[in-house]
Order: structure tokens, then sequence, then C-alpha cells
């Protein structure tokens, strides 16, 4: 199965349940006791009805990290590593639980438990006055001196994480409705964000 037919069945299935629909057709020979030979009559064509099943959504789930989809999205972005640091695993599970969010098309709790990671984050990244700590800034910015009058390359980044814990507001906010295209930009912009953060502790 192809990600674009994942594609196809997430769009039709939309959160729901997965019905399906399957026909069978078999080819038989009948048993000959006279003729050695089969001849074209002994052939034939058997076919069983249309058959509905319905998987559940957690079910559905379960196929797709069985086939190995659990990993990617359907645009085939893989999802990247988290560092295997104590001080990451709760953020790493924010993340996973935002993951399985979005397989459910539950939207708005998606942006929501993607900014509660980013908040997690944010605990461990900045000194008072919402700074990076300046281990984080010296890692950063690394062989990186920079041009004159230009941001440094940690002041980019810096400014990038915090547009990006703007957006994420969206989810806890009256006035705006969160997307399946909100939700899957949140979360490919957030995840490869904390990653890198976390790998300059």
């Amino acid at each position: 199965m192809k990600p674009t037919d994942i594609e196809l069945i997430e769009t039709k299935r939309a959160g729901n349940d997965l019905e399906l629909s399957a026909t069978m057709n078999t080819l038989f020979v009948r048993s000959n006791t006279v003729h050695s030979e089969i001849r074209f009559e002994d052939i034939g064509w058997d076919q069983i009805g249309a058959q509905q099943s319905r998987l559940s959504q957690r079910e559905w789930l379960k196929c797709l990290k069985e086939m190995g989809y659990g990993d990617y999205f359907v645009i085939e972005i893989p999802v990247p590593e988290i560092p295997e640091k104590p001080e990451a695993q709760e953020v790493a599970k924010r993340l996973e639980r935002a993951r399985e969010m979005l397989w459910k098309h539950e939207n708005k709790e998606v942006v929501a438990e993607l900014r509660l990671a980013l908040e997690d984050l944010r605990k461990l990244i900045h000194v008072p006055k919402k700074k990076l700590k300046a281990s984080i800034v010296s890692k950063i910015d690394a062989n990186s001196p920079g041009q004159e009058e230009y941001p440094k390359k940690s002041e980019r980044i810096d400014k990038m994480e915090k547009q990006l814990w703007v957006f994420l507001h969206i989810a806890h906010h009256t006035g705006y409705e969160v997307t399946r295209e909100d939700a899957e930009l949140a979360i490919m912009a957030t995840v490869p964000l904390v990653r890198y953060f976390l790998r300059c502790l």
C-alpha cells in the first residue's frame, strides 16, 4: 500500500471507524475421474458477494503502525527521534500523544498538546525573562560568528521558537478554527525544533 493510498483512506475516514467491503473471486477445477487431462469445462469461477466489515478507529491505527506507517505522516515526512535524555522524556511523551491525536483527526487537541510540549521544553532551555541559557546559545553559535549588523544564528532560532509559541496558542484562544492543515503544520514545525533544542542541552 502506497502513502497516497493511506492519505485517500484517511481523507475518507475523517477520524471515524473504517468501513471495508471485500469481494472474493475463486478459480477452481472440478475433479474428473474419467479423463486425466483438464478440459475447459472443468474450470470455473466462484464469487462470494461483497462482505462488509468495520475496523474501529483503534484497530485501524494499530494496523497502520504494524504496516510501518506509525512513524511517518502520510505526506512522507519522517518523525525525528527525540534524544534519550531523562529531561526530554516528558516532552517526548507529549509529542507522541500529539501524533496519535493527529491520526484521530483531533486537530485542536494536537495543537494544544504541542503547546504543552513547548511549555515543558521552555523550562529546560530558558533562564528568567524567557532568554535562552548561555550554554545553549554557545552551542548554537559555535563556529558561526555570523555577519555584522545581522542577528546571530541563536537569535534567529530563538525567534522561530517564540513565533511557534504564539501560533500554538490558537488551540487555547477563542475565535480560531484549528484545521487539519493547522495541526499538520504545528506538528511538523514543533517536533524538529524541540529535537534541535534538546540536542543542545
